[in-house]
């Protein structure tokens, strides 16, 4: 069979690459500003037109909603879309790798509140992802779109009721029974969102209340499913197809075939999957995966490695849910399906590495290969070619790892013991060497913090520490320098990864091992009664048997009701402590951007005194005359009457001014001409400002909805009442008449 290994490796450039540093040229659009409400939502609207654009969707609306100035984040970059600057596919793996699975969207006290997913809601013009509002301008300024959609930031949503308002002509969406259909499309969502609702008002939920899908890897799960592999720490070993019916094995080998070149052209789903190989998990289901989990090619990779590669949601969840594959399973050289997937970008560029990660290649995240290579090998091996992907890839890795509820300092502790300092079998190289190797600061940073061992030499007998870079690094960070490859994502991973060692090192101090969770055992809450009477027939010894049966019985329940309590106790501390890490983590990164910022205001305000008193030295290296018309120019007021009686004179008697362009007395008496070009546009100045004025005066829309307040504020009388209030006025006024 052919590998379609060639098919699956579409390595891209970073979608950050194609997004970021994105600048607009002249565009010719039409923007207005309205008022609507959809689905009872009060929300500030900007509509945008492109007359030239050629584009499918030329008109685009932008909501921004009364309730709380969230933006739909997904409409706002329709703008770049319909410029065709990027594609509405590149727009949604944006919003993807960088709002719904970012956690800086987390707020300090907890509470997800930075982003509301309403993908789902019923009204059509209310579907998106809803960003706050200084997240919303941030995203329009990095995309070079902010000129466009100012008038959207720039209004008061306290002038709701003053703007044009526009019908609701909503169309309501209706989902096709394929959307609900369970694992029935290929989502390549990276991150599960909040449950959407048709109400756009966001339930804050706190850290510690995390749905089944979000919960992360629980101790007992992941030792279970490490129980199952023999091989550990290494790969489950890969199958063979010896001493297995012939034809038994083409026809698994026939039905991937189909599958792959079907994937090609078109999404498959579970069910899909499953038709196909209907009659095969019919005919072997004791031993289904003895016969489907077995080699495809010469490397010994699995279906589920080139599902891993193509980065198909779909086939993935398919091949594990039905056991078809084992997600733990290595090639001939001990490579996991996890491994395939970080080898090339299509994950990154889908956007659904996350989901791929938390559902179904957790299992392997500490299995090493036949070298003793752990992911983080790989990561900095290919660092120097794929620098982006590298980084995307630990940044997941690392955020899973430490936000898995409570099993993150436990997963930090299993990571600093048994991978982090990994050797190659033949050179001895810690990931760390390689990442030396390959010239990758980010990644070096990344793992000193990770506390790689810096004096662990290869077997070259060279030590990381005797590196100019690893050199560079320490003492940047001695120095309170930050790395030049850093971004707010990775400031935010730095203070996660330090505040996890913070409290695991306190933890350790009280205990030399992490308690795990355990589960609530069921008590009879019934006690066992201790029968006073027994039957004539029993004997004294049965009768002694049995009190002393049910007196066990009745002291075992007490004691589990016990350690009820005390597992409880375990469990909440735990996730206390997980919740704790979590804002300790958002508070420090908050106060160093705090402090960066306020460290960047001293030096602007530096800057401000210098030129200022520079301004001064060089004012005072001019001359006299020009120290006199600056003063002049400063301090000239437009509303002082001003006038050159011989030209005043002249001009009122209309005759010639030419005729005194050769009065010496006249021209020494002017003043200087820096002075003359100074009251002549402050004149102007002035004349556009009565010009302005006069206009907005001669508006009656300005005028009366000026008047409508203040009758409403002398009245008491609501604003929208105030026309039949006057109505009414007026026509006593003419009765009376």
């Amino acid at each position: 069979m052919e590998s379609p290994i060639a098919a699956g490796d579409t390595t891209t450039h970073s979608i950050n690459q194609r997004l970021t540093n994105t600048h607009l040229g002249a565009v010719n659009f039409v923007s207005s500003i309205h008022s609507s409400v959809y689905s009872g939502e009060k929300c500030i609207q900007l509509n945008v037109k492109f007359p030239a654009s050629k584009t499918a969707k030329s008109d685009i609306i932008i909501l921004r909603r009364v309730q709380d100035s969230y933006v739909n984040v997904t409409q706002l970059l329709d703008i770049p879309v319909a410029l065709g600057h990027f594609s509405t596919d590149s727009a949604h793996k944006f919003i993807a790798n960088n709002i719904t699975s970012n956690l800086q969207y987390f707020t300090p006290d907890g509470y997800t509140q930075e982003f509301n997913d309403l993908s789902s809601s019923k009204n059509s013009h209310l579907q998106g992802i809803w960003v706050s509002f200084d997240k919303a301008v941030t995203i329009a300024n990095q995309f070079d779109i902010y000129e466009l959609t100012k008038k959207l930031f720039l209004v008061d949503v306290h002038d709701f009721d003053e703007l044009p308002k526009l019908v609701d002509t909503t169309k309501v969406y209706v989902k096709d029974e394929d959307d609900v259909e369970e694992n029935g499309k290929d989502t390549d969502v990276d991150e599960n969102t909040s449950k959407s609702t048709d109400s756009p008002s966001l339930k804050k939920r706190k850290i510690g209340e995390v749905s089944k899908n979000d919960e992360g890897i629980s101790f007992k799960k992941f030792k279970s499913l490490i129980s199952t592999n023999a091989n550990y720490p290494y790969a489950l070993p890969g199958l063979t197809t010896k001493g297995k019916d012939p034809e038994v094995v083409n026809e698994v080998k026939t039905r991937f075939g189909e599958i792959f070149k079907k994937i090609e052209s078109s999404d498959l789903s579970v069910k899909d999957v499953k038709t196909m190989f209907a009659r095969i998990i019919e005919r072997h289901r004791e031993d289904l995966m003895s016969i489907t989990d077995i080699p495809l090619d010469a490397e010994g990779k699995t279906a589920l490695h080139f599902a891993s590669t193509l980065a198909s949601t779909n086939l993935v969840a398919a091949f594990v849910s039905l056991g078809l594959n084992s997600p733990i399973r290595g090639s001939k050289s001990g490579e996991t399906p996890l491994i395939s997937a970080i080898l090339v970008t299509n994950s990154m560029t889908k956007g659904n590495f996350s989901t791929l990660l938390r559902n179904w290649f957790y299992p392997s995240l500490f299995s090493i290969d036949s070298k003793n290579w752990s992911f983080f090998h790989y990561l900095a091996h290919q660092s120097s070619k794929k620098i982006d992907s590298c980084k995307y890839y630990t940044q997941k890795i690392l955020l899973y790892l430490l936000s898995s509820n409570q099993a993150s300092q436990y997963f930090l502790k299993k990571l600093v013991d048994e991978i982090i300092n990994l050797q190659d079998t033949q050179t001895g190289n810690t990931a760390l060497h390689l990442a030396i190797e390959n010239g990758n600061k980010w990644m070096v940073d990344i793992l000193i913090e990770l506390k790689a061992d810096l004096d662990l030499p290869n077997k070259a007998g060279v030590k990381p520490i005797e590196y100019d870079l690893v050199k560079e690094t320490l003492n940047c960070k001695k120095l309170g320098i930050k790395n030049d490859q850093f971004d707010d994502d990775d400031d935010y991973l730095i203070q996660l990864i330090q505040t996890s060692f913070e409290f695991l090192e306190k933890r350790l101090e009280v205990s030399n091992e992490i308690i795990e969770n355990e589960d609530i055992v069921k008590v009879n809450d019934k006690p066992e009664k201790i029968s006073d009477k027994a039957p004539d027939s029993m004997t004294s010894t049965n009768k002694l048997f049995n009190s002393i049966n049910d007196l066990l019985k009745n002291t075992n329940n007490e004691y589990e009701t016990i350690m009820n309590t005390k597992r409880s106790q375990i469990n909440d501390l735990n996730k206390q402590l997980y919740d704790t890490t979590i804002m300790t983590a958002n508070n420090k990164f908050l106060n160093k951007k705090i402090t960066d910022k306020l460290i960047f205001l001293d030096s602007l305000k530096l800057q401000m005194s210098n030129i200022t008193e520079r301004l001064e030295i060089l004012k005072q290296e001019l001359p006299k005359d020009e120290q006199n018309s600056l003063e002049n120019e400063e301090t000239f007021d437009a509303d002082y009457p001003f006038r050159i009686e011989p030209i005043y004179n002249q001009l009122v008697n209309q005759k010639p001014v030419e005729d005194l362009k050769n009065d010496e007395t006249l021209l020494e008496s002017l003043p200087d001409s820096s002075i003359l070009k100074a009251r002549i546009n402050s004149y102007k100045q002035l004349n556009a400002s009565i010009e302005s004025e006069l206009k907005a005066l001669s508006n009656y829309d300005i005028l009366t909805s000026k008047f409508k307040k203040v009758v409403s504020f002398c009245t008491g009388v609501d604003l929208n009442e105030v026309d039949e209030l006057l109505d009414g006025l007026l026509e006593a006024v003419e009765s009376q008449n």
